[in-house]
C-alpha cells in the first residue's frame, strides 16, 4: 500500500508511522510517498511518478480540505487541482478510483436524497461545492470509479469503542475506457 503524505511542519514519515502504530499496522505493510495532491504528478520527479504508476492498480482518494474558514473559491481551486492530479494518475496507471465524497453535497434539511449526481444549492458550503465538483469531474473522466458519500466516520481508538458507522449513500460510476488526455 502506498500512502501519499504531505510534508507539513513535522515530517510526513513521522506522522504516518505514528498513525500506523496507533492502529497496529506493521511498517512493512505500507510505503510512504512524500508529495502533495494538488501538484502535477503529486510533486514527484518524473521517474518516481512513473514507477508509482507502474505499481498501483487502485487509488483510494479520501483527502479533502476541511478548513471551513477557507473561502469557497480557494477550496474549489485546491480540490480541482487535486482531482486533476488524481484522475491523470489513474489514467497513467490504468487504475480505478474509490473517492470518498460526503453527504455535504445535499442540503442539511429534507431528504432522503436520490442516488444521482448532486447539484449546487443555495448556501452550500465550499466543502460541499468542492465535493460536487470532484464527483462531476470523476464521472466525466472516463476512469472506472466508485463514489462513496459518507455522512459520518467513526474511529476505533484504544480508549473508545464505537458501535456504529453511518453512510448516507453510495454512488457507483459505470466503468468505462480511460480516455487519453
Amino acid at each position: 500500500m502506498y500512502c501519499l503524505v504531505r510534508d507539513k511542519n513535522r515530517g510526513a514519515r513521522d506522522r504516518l508511522d505514528e498513525v500506523a502504530v496507533r492502529h497496529g499496522i506493521a511498517s512493512d505493510r505500507y510505503t510512504m510517498v512524500p508529495g502533495t495532491l494538488d501538484a502535477p504528478d503529486f510533486g514527484l520527479d518524473a521517474s518516481a511518478a512513473k514507477a508509482l504508476a507502474a505499481s498501483v492498480r487502485q487509488v483510494i482518494h479520501c483527502a479533502a480540505m476541511v478548513n471551513l474558514a477557507i473561502g469557497r473559491t480557494e477550496m474549489l481551486d485546491w480540490s480541482a487541482r487535486g482531482m486533476d492530479t488524481v484522475l491523470q494518475f489513474c489514467c497513467d496507471a490504468n487504475a480505478d478510483l474509490r473517492f470518498t465524497s460526503s453527504s455535504s453535497v445535499f442540503p442539511d434539511r429534507g431528504g432522503p436524497w436520490p442516488e444521482t449526481p448532486a447539484k449546487l444549492w443555495d448556501n452550500i458550503t465550499g466543502y460541499g461545492a468542492a465535493k460536487i465538483a470532484a464527483e462531476t469531474a470523476i464521472r466525466a473522466s472516463g476512469i472506472s470509479a466508485a463514489i462513496v458519500r459518507c455522512r459520518r466516520f467513526m474511529i476505533w481508538t484504544r480508549r473508545t469503542r464505537v458501535t456504529s458507522m453511518k453512510s448516507s449513500s453510495r454512488h457507483l460510476c459505470e466503468p468505462v475506457t480511460c480516455r487519453n488526455r
